[in-house]
């Protein structure tokens, strides 16, 4: 096993550790983005030759503390602070502002990077470079409750599917991780999550949709098909009476046209859990 140290000999000297890696096929090299160095404490993002194993270029960022990367169309990179790098030249071409994350992804199938990190995710056009929605996947929790976050997401090039992990989200005690799934940047929240309640009271609480991609939308309890919560515009909220059981999950649904209440017309799920105190 050979080891490329990051120590300012074979390899720049790293003063913020190593992130999120990227291997580009066509160029048969691997990028990865270095958060700051002793040259350039913005951060960069380093070439590595795999067979040599060399550091063969530096792209010095414009963006400070690049932690996620991605390889886009047109033999480009995108960090997670918002730069996007020309390989061919190693140039930053632009930077997206309003964004920041941790780790990105890129999905090939609708050509949108997906950015994970704090409570928001955020959702760029690769091509054009805009920021087209944001996503909000956690919320702040009052003390004791601990406050949700992501920073690590994937997504299903074949369906668009994009899953969220969020932690303090799931069931259980303390940092659990609950998966929230989304497709085509639709949403839809549940607030307060977890419901704080006594005993063995159900719960109350407000739930927020976006569909930007439908004109009309149906929100189902329990399955696609299930309980009717309420057809609206692609665009709202609603507050439950106090019915909501710990795990329930609703269902955003796609009924533009007469869509079917199926999986395949389901732009986003929430799980709702209680708090018992």
């Amino acid at each position: 096993m050979k080891t490329l140290r990051y120590d300012g000999t074979a390899a720049p000297m790293s003063t913020g550790g190593i992130e999120q890696p990227v291997w580009d096929g066509p160029a048969g090299k691997f990028y990865i983005a270095i958060p700051a160095t002793a040259a350039n404490a913005n951060g960069q993002v380093d070439e590595l030759d795999p067979q040599k194993l060399t550091v063969t270029r530096s792209f010095p960022t414009a963006c400070k503390g690049p932690s996620g990367l991605v390889l886009i169309p047109n033999q480009r990179l995108m960090a997670a602070c918002g730069d996007v790098i020309d390989i061919a030249n190693g140039k930053v071409v632009t930077t997206v502002s309003g964004v920041s994350g941790d780790e990105i992804w890129y999905n090939s199938g609708d050509q949108r990077v997906y950015f994970g990190g704090g409570v928001n995710a955020f959702v760029v056009d690769a091509n054009s470079y805009s920021l087209m929605t944001t996503l909000v996947v956690a919320q702040a929790a009052a003390p004791p409750a601990p406050a949700q976050s992501t920073h690590s997401l994937a997504a299903d090039g074949d369906n668009n599917e994009v899953f969220v992990a969020v932690a303090a989200a799931g069931t259980g005690t303390g940092s659990a991780v609950g998966i929230q799934v989304w497709r085509n940047g639709a949403s839809i929240t549940a607030v307060p999550n977890p419901i704080p309640v006594t005993g063995s009271a159900f719960g109350t609480a407000t739930i927020s949709w976006i569909a930007p991609n439908a004109q009309v939308i149906e929100v189902h309890v329990g399955s696609p098909s299930g309980p009717l919560f309420t057809q609206n515009t692609n665009r709202g909220s609603m507050t439950t009476g106090p019915w909501i059981t710990d795990g329930m999950t609703f269902y955003l649904q796609d009924i533009t046209g007469g869509l079917a209440l199926t999986s395949a017309n389901t732009l986003a799920t929430t799980v709702v859990h209680l708090q018992k105190n």
